[in-house]
């Protein structure tokens, strides 16, 4: 189980709370899917940020949970001639996980595969959104820029990866279940013919 945890909710005075919520209803992996802009706004800002989620992680590692962090595309735009990105998670320890949401990363201007094969065993979650180049978030998967093969072997056979999210983002081309449900039949389809 996986859970998306504000960053608000793993701080000093809610922290030991969250750990509570998080026994009790048996969630493993605590997924921060933003930051705020402190912790962002510069290369220092996010190599302190680094510092922070190791010293989470190895608090969270006694209750039996992982840290891990979910990348939008902001994480890609360079700063001071570096991607904030690799800077953090060059810094973080090799338990937090890297959360890669594909279909941002792409959006971002990032090399996914690139990404992952800098960092082997650390995909223990990822998310599959479909994304190209002319229709952003509208294509289902299979119709976008993403070789889904070369993506899902990998995080299989190196990425450690146990759990596979599913999200669609473009309610104008989809309702959000509908979008999920055509993703969902679409890598059932593609899996059929690589097997």
């Amino acid at each position: 189980m996986g859970y998306h945890t504000p960053w608000a909710n793993v701080q000093d005075g809610k922290l030991e709370a969250t750990i509570r919520y998080f026994r009790d209803i048996g969630n493993k992996y605590v997924i921060i899917p933003s930051l705020p802009a402190e912790c962002t706004g510069s290369i220092e800002a996010w190599k302190r940020t680094a510092e922070q989620f190791n010293a989470l992680s190895k608090r969270l590692k006694d209750e039996g949970m992982i840290l891990g962090y979910h990348n939008h595309d902001t994480e890609f735009r360079v700063i001071d001639g570096q991607i904030p990105f690799t800077v953090f998670f060059d810094n973080t320890d090799p338990a937090v996980v890297v959360q890669i949401d594909n279909g941002n990363a792409l959006s971002g201007g990032a090399d996914v595969m690139a990404l992952l094969r800098k960092y082997p065993g650390r995909a223990r979650s990822v998310h599959l959104k479909p994304w190209s180049k002319t229709g952003g978030y509208a294509p289902i998967i299979g119709k976008d820029d993403i070789d889904w093969k070369e993506f899902l072997y990998w995080c299989r056979d190196k990425g450690g990866t146990e759990h596979y999210i599913v999200e669609y983002e473009d309610e104008k081309a989809h309702p959000q279940i509908e979008g999920v449900d055509l993703c969902i039949k679409a890598l059932k389809e593609m899996e059929k013919g690589w097997l």
